[in-house]
């Protein structure tokens, strides 16, 4: 709504005020959003909502990996290649399989 009326006020500032006092949220959210829409919309440099949400999705399967499952703990200083060799090595054992599942559902791996 800002970006299509922003040419009838005589700034985007204007132009967000304006419309933020309309919706009923502040103009300093609303222009947050609009940087937003922006950046995914790729007018705007940064790092798209979606990739944002599937990092912190991946950082928080990271963090429960190693809360629950010692091993992990010690393989955050290994290398790329390293870990993905020590991944596809145990990729068919039902321990490495169960701990994946369980958190994948959202459950405590370390309950078993």
């Amino acid at each position: 709504m800002v970006l299509d009326h922003q040419g009838e006020y005589s700034s985007r500032w204007a132009a967000v005020s304006s419309i933020a006092a309309k919706i009923g949220c502040t103009a300093q959210t609303l222009n947050e959003w609009v940087k937003k829409a922006e950046v995914d919309d790729g007018s705007r440099p940064g790092l798209p909502s979606e990739v944002a949400e599937k990092m912190k999705a991946l950082e928080r399967e990271n963090r429960e990996l190693r809360r629950t499952h010692p091993r992990w703990a010690a393989l955050s200083g290994l290398s790329d290649l390293a870990l993905t060799v020590l991944i596809d090595v145990n990729k068919d054992s039902a321990e490495w399989n169960d701990l994946r599942l369980s958190i994948a559902a959202g459950g405590d791996a370390s309950a078993k």
